[in-house]
């Protein structure tokens, strides 16, 4: 099942980010600040009380923005992350999908691909490591 989040839902959304980023997460005011602006996505396994993805964005009138999206460790490679960007991109109806990911992801840059995406630019230096951020596009069919 995938859902909006509520305000209820913020202690799911710190802790799936502390679990599926331990190094780079957002912290809960963070995600407090999200969502008091943007909605977010939660994904639970039929008959869970327990979250086991997420997916924060912006949106706009033309376009939505990935800002976060995790899939739990021991959840990967159960179609998770195919259902909420689904989900999201019939959301988006005409709108174009954007995000970055780390130049050195490369099962998410390979995911992406897989669904549409396309390289459109690059931000160097984007992350504290030096490495850079490549931004990716998938434009309404």
């Amino acid at each position: 099942m995938i859902k909006k989040t509520c305000v209820d839902d913020l202690h799911y959304l710190e802790n799936l980010e502390r679990l599926c980023f331990p190094l780079e997460n957002w912290n809960f005011k963070q995600i407090q600040s999200h969502h008091e602006i943007h909605p977010s996505l939660l994904y639970f396994a039929e008959d869970s009380e327990i979250p086991l993805g997420y997916l924060l964005y912006s949106e706009t009138s033309f376009e939505l923005e990935i800002l976060r999206f995790g899939v739990l460790i021991e959840a990967r490679r159960r179609g998770i992350a195919e259902s909420l960007l689904g989900f999201l991109v019939d959301l988006a109806e005409a709108r174009d999908i954007i995000l970055e990911v780390n130049c050195q992801n490369f099962p998410a840059i390979a995911f992406y691909e897989k669904k549409g995406f396309i390289n459109f630019a690059v931000r160097k230096r984007y992350y504290p490591d030096g490495k850079d951020a490549i931004l990716m596009k998938k434009e309404p069919k």
